[in-house]
């Protein structure tokens, strides 16, 4: 019935919504000292569909921002155990995919980019990503994101912004398992360019 198609709007509404209940659920679950394993399993399944939803809508920088944030609060909450390799590449690959697609929403990127926050931001991910593909592979090879991963990295690797088996964050030398100071750098420089609220 026409009455039940979703408009764009609606589901970004939507899956917003069920990772705003999520989120919740996870925090009260952390409070009481319960096992957190599945809650944070639905909170990563919210994050991933509502970052889906809000690429299709063409909300660049909502869903780069919604992917970074929630792989930051997994590492706050102290639950990115629950979390392997290519449950982190569900969120980082589509990170970057927006993140690459805002050149093409945002003209004037440029413009508002006059300290080099966008190659740095590109680095990190390139880096991050490539990191979690080496584990990926080794963890679960049967993974249905791994060749769109591959093709990827394949593509970014002659322009030498990866970096391994460390990554340099300032002037500190961080390693890519423990990377919540790296994705609040990623936020840190998107505020800079008035990309983050």
């Amino acid at each position: 019935m026409e009455n039940d198609i979703i408009e764009p709007g609606d589901e970004v509404r939507l899956t917003g919504e069920a990772l705003a209940l999520a989120d919740n659920e996870l925090r009260k679950v952390i409070q009481s000292g319960a096992d957190p394993a599945e809650v944070t399993g639905r909170f990563i399944d919210a994050a991933v569909d509502h970052v889906g939803s809000l690429s299709a809508a063409s909300l660049n920088v909502e869903a780069f921002n919604c992917a970074i944030t929630a792989l930051l609060t997994l590492e706050v909450y102290k639950v990115a155990s629950h979390c392997n390799a290519d449950c982190r590449l569900r969120l980082l690959f589509p990170a970057v995919d927006n993140f690459m697609g805002l050149a093409e929403t945002m003209p004037q990127l440029d413009e508002i980019d006059t300290d080099g926050h966008r190659a740095t931001i590109l680095s990190y991910l390139a880096s991050l990503i490539y990191y979690n593909y080496t584990l990926a592979n080794e963890e679960t090879p049967e993974a249905d994101i791994l060749p769109d991963v591959y093709v990827f990295l394949k593509g970014i690797m002659p322009h030498g912004v990866i970096q391994s088996p460390v990554i340099h964050v300032g002037g500190e030398t961080l390693e890519p398992s423990a990377p919540a100071p790296i994705y609040g750098d990623i936020i840190s420089r998107m505020a800079a360019m008035g990309l983050y609220a």
